[in-house]
C-alpha cells in the first residue's frame, strides 16, 4: 500500500509512515543518494534538477551504532563480493 504524505508544499508518495515531527529523531544516517538531470543539460553540474537522498533515523545513537555494525558485518558476507573473490 502506498500512502500520500504532505508537509507544507512537499507531497510524498511512499510506503511510510512519516514521523509526526522531527523532534523524535535523535540520530540519522544517510544510506544512499542520487541525482538526475534533464536532457537539456550537456554535463552534470551542482544544479541538478532532482536530488534524492535515502536515510534511516533512530530514536537514539546506540541503535544507530548497532545498525551500522550489523551492516558492516552483512557486507563482509555479501555473496556478490564473495563470488568474485
Amino acid at each position: 500500500m502506498t500512502s500520500v504524505y504532505r508537509v507544507g508544499d512537499f507531497i510524498d508518495l511512499c510506503t511510510g509512515p512519516h514521523l509526526p515531527h522531527t523532534g523524535l529523531v535523535k540520530a540519522f544516517t544517510l544510506t544512499k543518494n542520487s541525482a538526475i538531470h534533464t536532457e537539456e543539460q550537456e554535463k552534470p553540474s551542482a544544479s541538478a534538477n532532482l536530488q534524492r537522498i535515502y536515510g534511516i533515523s533512530f530514536p537514539n545513537k546506540s541503535e544507530m551504532k548497532e545498525y551500522k555494525q550489523m551492516r558492516e558485518e552483512a557486507l563482509k558476507r555479501d555473496h556478490r563480493l564473495i563470488g568474485k573473490q
